[in-house]
């Protein structure tokens, strides 16, 4: 024993230690920048889906973000997490067509209603809304049909379920109690094993005279002994103002009809069969479920007089203890803290009170709140982890909710367009630019033939292509500034400015002075005296020579044009030689010449060997 305790001392220390373990990992990521930046953006992307749903601009980004911000912490204790507070709000808003922004206690109530009652929030709103019921106000309402079904020992998510599919009656009837009285007769029919609308055509016939009359007629005539089915008034009353009770009435006049046989099941008796066909036309209800609601009756009638109950158990109490009884080998038992007990005996542990099960099993029976069910059926394994995630993230969605941070996130948005915006002209569209490579392409192919280059045309085509983009983006850089005050209300240059002194904040500028050298052209260019008469340039001796190390070395014939020397011959005394070398020795020139020297094999006396 000694040693069973130890080791359970030792397993329960190592379980703290891991939770302590866990308690400092998950302070540490509050404070993590890079899980800070990321709740931001998911909260940010998050409310910014709520509100394209909602068919709106920014403008209340803020009062989303904080709603569900501040509901994540009491969703997580739950066994839930930030999307459980995401799809609460997309369903809600979805299911009711309105854009309503949830209050942050609500997303943990209707969170809880949902997992409690193994429904989802949107039908259980939709369902509470279609009789006039708040949304504020259908998880109360699911809390208290779920302790109605627990007080009687029967499912609570198949009652819950049977309220919801027939709220409509909520409408067409009257309910002692309103949702109250619904939720007992769901009660009452999910424990004999029916659906609640298997009375809506019963619940027809009785709320008209005529056929209330002829129905009490037929109860007569075929042997009923319920009074108030006999009395077309009262079962008009019933109909009316009290469902439930008329279902109840209709249950305990089916029980008359069964029997309990020699091997302890309850049947139909023989001579009884074609009388509750009968009587279950004249009602309008189906035979199965009236054959079903009379079993299920006379089971549980058996039950409650072969149990002697204390004199201190409410009706509820009893109803429960027999619906925890079965039948064996022609006696009640029930299952009791492990172990199956005699009907008799496990009353006898009950008076006495010296049993904790039998205890837990009073206690089961009380009312409790919609987060105390959530919560405990957890199980401990994930109600721990669900109690360390509330610490996760606290501070990183404190930061994401605030209205500084929104607004910043809406500023930068903004001012990413105004310099998108700046750019975005009619001189920098597509089209344009395709018109401006078209005009350089003509003019580069135009400039150079067979017949030798023309760099005058080929020179103005380039610099029309280069004044055309320096002067478009040159204009957009100017209206830059502008724009972006607009949209944020501070200037490019004033925030470079301000990010500049941010990084030399207690420094000194060690900065020197450094001559940048002036790059040596790759090309050798030589000239000869004029030997053509011709008023075009020629180009004459392409000797393919590299200047490299100054040494002249032989080179292949698909040598780079910018690394041969050029005999250049010039006629006219209007051509300034140095122009003509400046334009030779641009790059793209340079590219033009070679393209068009691969396709030539010899061009006027200009040859590639």
């Amino acid at each position: 024993m000694a040693e069973e305790t130890e080791s359970f001392m030792d397993d329960f220390g190592k379980k703290i230690k891991e939770v302590l373990d866990s308690v400092g990992e998950v302070f540490k990521s509050n404070i993590d920048p890079s899980r800070i930046t990321a709740v931001m953006e998911e909260l940010d992307v998050q409310a910014s889906k709520v509100i394209a749903t909602f068919g709106q601009g920014r403008e209340n980004i803020v009062g989303i973000k904080q709603a569900m911000a501040d509901a994540v912490v009491s969703v997580k204790a739950l066994g839930g997490s930030f999307q459980d507070v995401l799809d609460t709000q997309n369903n809600i808003a979805n299911t009711l067509g309105r854009n309503l922004v949830l209050a942050s206690d609500s997303y943990k109530d209707l969170y809880a209603a949902a997992e409690a009652s193994d429904q989802s929030s949107s039908t259980i709103v939709e369902s509470f809304k279609n009789v006039g019921i708040s949304v504020y106000d259908s998880s109360k309402q699911i809390e208290g049909i779920l302790n109605t079904a627990r007080e009687i020992g029967v499912s609570g998510s198949l009652v819950t379920g049977e309220v919801l599919n027939n709220m409509d009656l909520l409408n067409k009837y009257t309910f002692q109690g309103g949702v109250d009285g619904l939720a007992k007769m769901a009660a009452q029919a999910v424990n004999l094993r029916i659906n609640v609308n298997a009375i809506g055509a019963t619940l027809d016939k009785a709320f008209n005279p005529e056929s209330a009359i002829e129905m009490a007629a037929a109860m007569q005539r075929l042997g009923a002994t319920q009074s108030d089915l006999l009395d077309p008034l009262r079962l008009m009353d019933l109909a009316q103002n009290d469902p439930a009770e008329l279902q109840n009435q209709i249950a305990e006049m089916s029980k008359q009809f069964v029997e309990l046989n020699e091997k302890g099941q309850f049947e139909i008796m023989p001579g009884a069969k074609r009388q509750m066909k009968e009587i279950a036309d004249a009602m309008g209800m189906d035979i199965s479920n009236l054959t079903k609601m009379a079993i299920g009756s006379a089971e549980l009638e058996d039950k409650m007089s072969k149990i002697s109950f204390p004199d201190t158990f409410t009706e509820e109490q009893k109803t429960m203890i027999a619906n925890m009884a079965e039948m064996e080998g022609g006696e009640y038992k029930i299952q009791l803290g492990g172990d199956k007990l005699g009907i008799a005996e496990a009353i006898e542990r009950l008076k006495s009170g010296g049993d904790d099960a039998m205890q837990d099993l009073m206690d089961s029976a009380k009312p409790k709140t919609l987060e105390e069910l959530t919560k405990e059926q957890l199980g401990y394994t994930a109600a721990m982890k669900a109690s360390l995630s509330t610490l996760e993230d606290r501070i990183p969605y404190a930061i994401a909710s605030m209205r500084g941070v929104s607004q910043g996130q809406t500023k930068l948005m903004k001012g990413t367009e105004a310099v998108t915006g700046a750019f975005d002209t009619d001189a920098l569209s597509v089209k344009t630019i395709r018109n401006q490579f078209n005009d350089l392409y003509e003019g580069v192919s135009g400039s150079i033939s067979q017949n030798g280059i023309d760099f005058e045309n080929l020179s103005d085509s380039i610099n029309k292509f280069g004044d055309y983009f320096n002067t478009s983006f040159t204009e957009s850089f100017k209206n830059l500034d502008e724009k972006v005050n607009e949209a944020v209300g501070y200037k490019i240059t004033e925030i470079l400015k301000k990010m500049d002194e941010s990084l030399n904040i207690g420094t000194k500028s060690t900065e020197t002075k450094t001559e940048t050298p002036t790059a040596t052209p790759i090309q050798t260019v030589t000239t000869t005296p004029p030997t053509s008469t011709n008023n075009n340039l020629a180009v004459n001796n392409l000797n393919t020579t590299t200047t490299e190390n100054k040494t002249n070395t032989n080179v292949s014939e698909n040598k780079n044009i910018s690394q041969i020397t050029l005999d250049i011959n010039v006629n006219s005394s209007n051509v300034d030689k140095d122009k003509v070398i400046e334009i030779i020795s641009r790059t793209e020139v340079v590219q033009a010449i070679n393209s068009e020297i691969k396709k030539l094999n010899t061009t006027n006396g200009l040859t590639t060997t």
